[in-house]
């Protein structure tokens, strides 16, 4: 039986993008957390951290009771660290872990801030590219996440609506062209992370945490020898 809300001990961890971002929630509240925001490192960086936000937390990782980390889209490399990281700890202390897309969680973040309406996560894919997820006014997402040109994107998107994520700089001047409002928002607070984790666990239904790459890896095949 899944323990209450209110028991549970969370560590959260967010490498998808350029940081390195850990937190731990319990009884229902963020108690510690520690980010770096250098864009390289996060493997060499990401168990110190965690050593650290435990010791600021008061707990070790046998009072960890639920595990999560961000899934991407994002960067390949922190994606993949992320959850790796959380995998290892789920069999370490056989407790259960769960994906949180970067999108929804960004989302989540704005929306507490007091986003309001319909809301747009656009990040920065590069190449002239995003990342675009749209949630409706009452939170739900409206299509999964897909990669898009930034021009393909914005006509997807119409006021009224709020945009949030990485990539608003780059389409700042469109949307004010347009009537639709850009957030200040750009990237998940690890915290709702951990919260979102809470939900999932509290319904029953957790979802793997596993990568959503949304682009295709892009692997350069060794030179044939002749």
């Amino acid at each position: 039986m899944a323990s209450p809300i209110s028991a549970l001990n969370v560590l959260a961890i967010d490498t998808a993008q350029e940081r390195c971002a850990v937190v731990v929630r319990a009884g229902g509240r963020t108690v510690a957390t520690r980010t770096l925001t250098e864009p390289k490192g996060h493997a060499e960086a990401l168990l110190p951290l965690l050593a650290q936000v435990l010791a600021d937390a008061g707990l070790t990782y046998g009072d960890l009771q639920l595990l999560a980390a961000t899934t991407g889209p994002g960067v390949f490399t922190g994606v993949r660290v992320g959850l790796a990281a959380v995998r290892g700890l789920r069999l370490a202390l056989n407790i259960p872990a769960v994906g949180i897309g970067t999108l929804p969680a960004t989302a989540a973040t704005a929306r507490a801030g007091g986003a309001e309406g319909p809301l747009a996560v656009v990040n920065d894919a590069r190449r002239d590219e995003v990342y675009l997820q749209v949630f409706s006014a009452a939170g739900e997402p409206t299509g999964d996440a897909v990669l898009l040109p930034v021009g393909e994107a914005m006509m997807r998107l119409a006021a009224p609506m709020t945009i949030v994520g990485t990539g608003v700089a780059l389409v700042h001047a469109a949307a004010s062209e347009r009537g639709i409002a850009c957030g200040s928002v750009d990237r998940p607070d690890v915290g709702f992370v951990a919260a979102m984790a809470e939900s999932q666990y509290a319904s029953g239904t957790l979802a793997p945490p596993r990568p959503l790459y949304v682009r295709a890896p892009h692997i350069t095949q060794p030179r044939s020898r002749t």
